[in-house]
């Protein structure tokens, strides 16, 4: 009977151990781009004035609370360890309530019962945000400029979407496979291709390595304010604060960049960003003097 005890102990005692480790595996190997795009349609500010601004909206506290978690997504390794860490921990109070609420020889099953809470955590966050799975992933694979990668998944379904078309030309592009002349396809019809807050972040990457800078400016500024709730997109902030020192708005950048600052993984960026905007000299050499002279000699679209 001690011996049974024992095991059903050990084995307990283990469990939370490998909820952790398959909870990152899943999202680290499986799903980091559905983490990623929950993080990109908000923006945790440490301030007063955000925790104000929150606490009066109805379930306030809740959703603060989420967003700080949130705020963790802005990488696959540290999304999928935030998501980890979550779900042990309410594995971990879901088996100490049920084993305060049944015997203690239902020790097992309290273990079990205790898996729900994790599970459907996952479950609602394994949800993409702003667009398709499919605009996620290729948003996913353009982020990182891995354009091999976006070659192959083309290659395996063709795409229908007219963004992640665009993405896979920017990808043939990049290795060589298409001729700059032919890109002029992904200038056109900007009123179709940005139909989602996703394919928006995704042509507002892909305009910038065009040197469209005008049109970067409105994808990014469209993509945040089809956010919920008036809330705001630390990647739309970065793209703004871009824009803004190509075009020579350095007032508008420091806005950006003020905001910035107030957050816990956009800070040291926009600290560096300030440089720039308070000396411009520092620009020379870096690829936003490369995109200023292509921007000031090319004929660019108009943000509108």
């Amino acid at each position: 009977m001690k011996s049974e005890l024992r095991k059903s102990i050990s084995w307990t005692a283990a469990m939370p151990v490998v909820v952790g480790v398959a909870v990152y595996g899943f999202w680290y190997f499986g799903n980091p781009q559905v983490l990623m795009s929950h993080e990109q349609s908000q923006l945790f500010v440490w301030d007063m004035a955000y925790l104000h601004d929150r606490l009066e909206m109805p379930g306030g506290w809740c959703d603060y609370l989420w967003s700080g978690v949130v705020q963790f997504f802005c990488t696959p390794m540290l999304g999928a360890l935030t998501m980890a860490l979550l779900c042990v921990l309410l594995q971990l109070v879901s088996m100490w309530l049920f084993q305060h609420l049944l015997r203690k020889r239902w020790r097992v099953v309290s273990a079990l019962l205790s898996l729900v809470l994790p599970v459907l955590l996952c479950m609602m966050v394994n949800k993409p945000v702003g667009g398709t799975m499919e605009e996620v992933e290729y948003d996913f694979l353009l982020r990182q400029a891995k354009w091999n990668e976006i070659i192959d998944k083309n290659q395996q379904s063709k795409t229908m979407k007219l963004s992640c078309q665009n993405a896979v030309r920017i990808a043939l592009w990049k290795t060589g496979r298409l001729e700059l002349s032919d890109m002029r396809s992904c200038l056109m019809n900007p009123k179709e291709v940005l139909s989602s807050r996703v394919s928006a972040y995704m042509m507002s990457d892909i305009y910038l390595l065009l040197a469209q800078v005008g049109m970067s400016q409105r994808a990014a500024f469209e993509a945040m304010e089809s956010i919920e709730d008036y809330d705001k997109s630390g990647r739309s902030l970065q793209r703004l604060v871009e824009t803004s020192l190509i075009t020579g708005r350095t007032e508008v950048a420091l806005k950006y960049i003020s905001l910035l600052e107030r957050t816990l993984f956009y800070r040291s960026w926009a600290k560096k960003m300030r440089l720039l905007a308070e000396h411009p000299e520092l620009m020379e050499g870096t690829v936003y003097d490369q995109l200023k002279k292509m921007y000031n000699e090319s004929e660019n679209l108009l943000f509108y």
